[in-house]
């Protein structure tokens, strides 16, 4: 158990490197995906706030992050990129197809996704809490850092990134539209 720990331990700068190129790669596949680098960095930098938010809490109810839990960032920025990207799609739609303004689409996209968003969150955050059952400190330790993951991303996901939404622009709607028409037009073999 030692000489584990003190090897997890060891590849920790490994680790920081992974998230950070990680988070690199997510921003290419989100900008790609977006057609903006500036709004794909809006659910991409929410979703590293819910991982610093997440460590933060855990300091707070005096837990660390376990060496065998040190992949739970990554959980928690993958469950909180994917929840910002619905979101940030949702707006984007609306503000491109229909002509909303980024306040209005934000305000739109909120009441449309919030309450599906939740009982999603809410559904991880029950499966996340039956592991807590479990007899074993370091899994529950786990379950602990997993809820107060999901927690941060409610935060940030269904709070804070419809606000900076609102402070965002679509520059060309028409040149938005063509390069989703494009990017669905190459992936339709995919499909």
């Amino acid at each position: 158990f030692t000489k584990a720990v003190g090897d997890i331990a060891d590849s920790a700068i490994e680790v920081f490197g992974f998230f950070g190129l990680t988070v690199f790669l997510v921003w290419l596949l989100l900008w790609h995906y977006c057609g903006s680098a500036k709004v794909a960095l809006l659910p991409l930098a929410c979703g590293v706030l819910a991982v610093i938010w997440e460590l933060g809490l855990l300091h707070l109810v005096g837990l660390a992050l376990d060496p065998f839990a040190v992949l739970m960032p990554f959980i928690v920025l993958a469950i909180s990129t994917s929840h910002g990207i619905q979101i940030t799609s949702f707006w984007l739609n609306e503000v491109a197809d229909n002509g909303l303004a980024p306040f209005d689409a934000a305000q739109a996209t909120y009441r449309r996704l919030v309450i599906p968003g939740l009982s999603a969150l809410a559904t991880n955050f029950v499966g996340f809490g039956t592991i807590l059952l479990i007899p074993i400190d370091i899994i529950r330790e786990m379950a602990i850092n997993a809820m107060l993951g999901l927690l941060a991303i409610v935060l940030c996901k269904k709070m804070l990134l419809p606000c900076l939404l609102t402070f965002a622009a679509v520059p060309d709607p028409a040149k938005f539209r063509a390069h989703q028409h494009e990017r669905d037009r190459k992936l339709m073999p995919v499909w």
